[in-house]
């Protein structure tokens, strides 16, 4: 086994629940404002939305795109060091386990789709819900939800933000449970 691999692979794949649990539940919940706001869940029905709830907008949009992995958020620095890890078991030991190297170049590979496919998914879901004019008198008439649904929003936001600022610290952080994850096997 790539030590270097293992240790990259594993931080990342822990920082990466954590980073889901923040930004998951931060489009849950401007999801969930978005339907106490208008009524609906129906997209096609939505629309214009930003003028009318900007913070739930601009928190989505944070979610969104740490959701598809982009700098300089906290989806963007799990996925780097999965990336590093993948890539780490490109080289050194493709004569004692040929497989190293294939399965990174598929980690690689994956990783990419999928970022790709949620930054389509959730730019499509965005411009519907919020850009561009209101569809329905649901719509036209929504308004920005109340402080008790608004604060856990901006702070799951300032989350993502604050975990991808803080990238050089996570290695560190989570050294000990890596380490001792590491020494079980």
């Amino acid at each position: 086994m790539n030590p270097t691999m293992a240790t990259l692979g594993l931080t990342g794949g822990l920082l990466h629940v954590v980073n889901h649990a923040v930004f998951k539940s931060l489009l849950f919940l401007g999801a969930g404002s978005v339907l106490h706001a208008t009524g609906t869940g129906e997209l096609d029905r939505l629309g214009g939305l930003l003028k009318r709830m900007p913070v739930t907008g601009a928190t989505f949009l944070i979610g969104a795109a740490a959701i598809s992995g982009l700098p300089p958020l906290n989806g963007f620095v799990s996925e780097f060091l999965i990336y590093l890890g993948a890539i780490a078991g490109l080289g050194g030991h493709a004569r004692s386990a040929p497989a190293w190297p294939l399965m990174s170049v598929l980690v690689v590979g994956g990783l990419a789709l999928i970022g790709g496919l949620a930054a389509a998914c959730f730019t499509k879901a965005f411009g519907i819900v919020f850009l561009g004019e209101a569809r329905s008198d649901e719509a036209a008439h929504a308004q920005e939800a109340g402080a008790a649904m608004r604060w856990p929003m901006v702070v799951l936001a300032g989350l993502c933000v604050l975990i991808g600022l803080a990238a050089p610290l996570w290695p560190q952080v989570l050294q000990p449970a890596v380490a001792a994850i590491l020494r079980r096997t």
